[in-house]
């Protein structure tokens, strides 16, 4: 296997880069404000509700609309709320409350730093990750290296679960899957455990962990005095906080995390090297694989991102490849200006940029300029989407900027814009995923990759629509059953789009195959019943076939689903025409 691959890309630098403000803010550098207060017994409670005013006044002035998730009641509630605790509450628990009502609001760009306040200053050297089965360390602090891979059981005094959904309620998510990459940061914080009940505070954080084969045991972490500083959720879950007064390892033989900064062929791909950006060739299977971790200039060789985009396309071009997978997974954002030429890269193309062919990789880390690739990737290519949803979707917002509570210091970041990346009417807040790949703890681990191991599978399956065009409605009706089946319920996964199905059954209907248009209308009115298009289609259909009462039935189940979709006028007026008396 060769491989080319940026100058290694180390951490502290990636931090600098990610301080620039670019177009749809990838990342949110952590703030401090020199007029920042340390907080304490001095704040009246008269200044943190001034504070609180002024925090509604401003969250409504800039953000677009910090209801559209959360209604104003429930969110003004909740303030009015917190103005009644104050002076039952200390200053740390103050600074949570904040926290958690800005979090309320459901935006990944909007969340509050708790600047000045001196029990956020300490942090636990650990790093935690949730997977398929259970939550477990993925970084620690060298002295206790043994202890990485061990489950988590309990935190403080509580599961581990629950410490897991309080520390949650601190940071704002765009959906479910970006409250999972967000989520154990404050874990790691001593202020936020206290404030939030897990611990009584101290500077010792018990945990109670299971590691491989062994009976439950308890671990002791000391607090490291570093200042607040969040910056580390931007370098993956094989970092944990205060990086310079803790040396991390990442596996219990005591593999560093600045090793994932220096190539390592023993490695899974996905950590093989967390450099901005990268890309090998495997000249055995044919399989081209890049990995785009930052939208953005990085690199100590100063290699730009236009750079690499060449290098990697001159490779691709220079290549006989049967597969392309490009790895999105761990992408944070950046400079969303880039996306458009390397969307049109591969779309000149047309032996990669083929269904079955090219892959896209995508989870929960991915976010802000990370989830504009996703989309364009998806809008403009044959691409198939593997792996779990990104943590945010296509409908976000985003372009944060930052102001900083008057007597408290408190610095919070709050989105400007509204980004509106789809057309798609639905309510979904996760991207729809192919080829559903998440990683179980032995799957970490052991070294293997289920995304990749997804992809291979996937090379002697054919794709749902080749079913169905190729083999007939109710040949493709049954491999779907298999699949879904297969996926257990998983419900963000999605084998096809709705305008995909639909454009197949229009293809049947047109030739005159009508059992395979309806087998293909009806299971996409299967799969989106509150969409009206999939009833309109097979309304249609019926009327052609000249079934009337079914395309009565449909034409108006496609009214009742959106009484004013943009084709209603038609729908009544056939409905008009096939009425009769009694109807």
């Amino acid at each position: 296997m060769t491989t080319t691959v940026v100058d290694k890309c180390a951490h502290l630098t990636a931090l600098a880069i990610l301080l620039i403000g670019v177009l749809f803010l990838g990342a949110k550098p952590t703030a401090a404000s020199d007029s920042a207060l340390a907080i304490g017994s001095e704040m009246t409670a008269v200044e943190w509700l001034e504070d609180l005013d002024h925090l509604v006044t401003t969250l409504e002035t800039v953000h677009p609309d910090p209801y559209a998730r959360v209604g104003r009641e429930v969110l003004l509630g909740e303030a009015r709320a917190l103005r009644t605790a104050v002076p039952s509450l200390d200053s740390t628990e103050i600074a949570v409350r904040v926290m958690q009502l800005v979090a309320r609001i459901g935006d990944g760009h909007s969340s509050v730093d708790p600047v000045g306040v001196p029990s956020f200053e300490r942090w636990y050297p650990v790093r935690f990750f949730r997977f398929s089965d259970g939550i477990f360390i993925t970084a620690i602090d060298r002295p206790f290296a043994r202890f990485v891979g061990a489950e988590v059981l309990q935190v403080g005094g509580l599961p581990a679960e629950r410490a897991w959904d309080l520390s949650a309620t601190l940071l704002g998510a765009d959906n479910r899957f970006g409250a999972l990459e967000r989520a154990p940061l404050y874990l790691s914080n001593a202020g936020a455990l206290r404030a939030l009940g897990v611990t009584e505070g101290g500077n010792e954080l018990v945990l109670l962990v299971r590691r491989p084969g062994r009976d439950a045991e308890r671990l002791v972490l000391p607090a490291i005095e570093a200042g607040f500083d969040l910056s580390f959720q931007f370098w993956g879950e094989i970092w944990g906080p205060a990086s310079e007064q803790a040396d991390y390892v990442t596996a219990p033989d005591g593999r560093s995390s600045d090793d994932h900064y220096n190539e390592s062929s023993a490695l899974p791909l996905h950590l093989r090297y967390r450099s901005a950006f990268w890309f090998t060739y495997d000249r055995t299977s044919k399989l081209f694989y890049v990995q785009i971790n930052y939208m953005g200039d990085s690199g100590r060789r100063k290699q730009t991102f236009v750079e690499f985009s060449r290098a990697a396309w001159k490779a691709v071009d220079g290549a006989p490849i049967d597969h392309m997978v490009i790895d999105l997974r761990y992408n944070i954002g950046g400079d969303g200006s880039l996306v458009n030429d390397l969307v049109h890269e591969v779309i000149k193309r047309d032996r990669i940029n083929r269904k079955g062919r090219l892959f896209v990789v995508v989870g929960r880390a991915t976010f802000s300029a990370g989830v504009m690739l996703a989309h364009a990737l998806d809008e403009h290519t044959e691409a198939t989407f593997v792996g779990e949803p990104p943590g945010a979707y296509y409908k976000s917002y985003g372009d944060n900027t930052s102001f900083t509570l008057p007597h408290s210091g408190l610095v919070v970041w709050v989105s400007t814009i509204y980004h509106q990346l789809s057309s798609y009417v639905g309510e979904t807040r996760e991207m729809p995923i192919e080829l559903p790949a998440q990683f179980s703890s032995l799957d970490y681990f052991g070294g293997r990759d289920p995304a990749l191991a997804a992809i291979r599978a996937s090379f002697e399956e054919p794709p749902l629509a080749v079913v169905f065009r190729e083999r007939g409605g109710a040949a493709g009706v049954a491999e779907y059953e298999k699949r879904a089946e297969a996926y257990g319920g998983v419900d963000w996964w999605a084998p096809f789009t709705l305008g995909e199905l639909d454009h197949l059954g229009d293809e049947f209907r047109d030739s005159e195959r009508w059992d395979d248009a309806i087998a293909a209308y009806t299971l996409n009115a299967r799969r989106h019943p509150n969409h009206w298009r999939v009833w309109y289609s097979l309304a249609d259909l019926y009327r052609l076939k000249g079934e009337r009462l079914k395309a009565i039935e449909n034409y108006r189940k496609a009214l009742e689903v959106d009484p004013f979709n943009n084709q209603a006028p038609d729908q009544r007026a056939r409905l008009e025409e096939l009425a009769t008396p009694g109807d």
